[in-house]
């Protein structure tokens, strides 16, 4: 039997959601995406998590969307996969931002694209001093807008140092990512101190 995609635990009032591809660095696939949205809608109906934290398995966070995995067919309209796609994949995405519990999420190695904009529709992030988040999008030749990170990103750290990241896609690491206030503590272990921020969420009154 192979693992699960994404596994989840409840432990404290607390769900825990883990991107589990290691091998892949946790590149998302259409199935992960769609395990990953089930996953949040399930912690959503959780009267007893209060709540929730994500991370991914291994020594990355997320690598992005897994350009490796199957291809449509070729005759299929390009415009029409590429917008079903997106649709799929935002709605993990909008899945997590409306779950009513605040989410804590712990970075170590890359969070490349996807994994970028997941981080940033957190509301708490925790990172090791390894993290790198990246938008590639714009060396694609895709919109930047992808998943949602062009109208979170400008929120969270205002408008132009969005645009800097944005349009030259190039690479925040750890520290500047903390000196823009985008991530809340860099510490060696993310995911213990995730695991600590969500517990004190959790103990408050709803």
């Amino acid at each position: 039997m192979s693992a699960p995609l994404v596994r989840v635990s409840v432990h404290d009032h607390a769900g825990t959601i883990i991107l589990n591809r290691p091998e892949k660095r946790n590149a998302l696939t259409r199935a992960l995406l769609a395990d990953l949205r089930q996953a949040f809608d399930d912690l959503h109906q959780e009267k007893r998590v209060r709540a929730v934290i994500l991370t991914g398995a291994g020594t990355a966070f997320c690598a992005g969307m897994d350009m490796a995995g199957p291809r449509p067919k070729q005759d299929d309209d390009p415009v029409r996969l590429a917008y079903n796609g997106m649709r799929r994949t935002v709605a993990a995405v909008l899945a997590m931002r409306d779950i009513p519990q605040p989410v804590v999420v712990a970075v170590q190695g890359p969070a490349v694209g996807a994994g970028f904009a997941l981080a940033a529709a957190a509301d708490v992030r925790v990172c090791a001093p390894d993290a790198k988040f990246m938008a590639p999008f714009l060396k694609l030749g895709v919109s930047i807008g992808d998943l949602g990170l062009s109208w979170m990103l400008p929120r969270l750290i205002g408008a132009g140092a969005a645009a800097e990241i944005l349009y030259t896609g190039r690479t925040l690491g750890a520290e500047e990512a903390r000196e823009l206030r985008f991530v809340q503590h860099v510490v060696d272990e993310p995911l213990p101190i995730a695991i600590e921020l969500a517990a004190k969420i959790a103990a408050r009154p709803r």
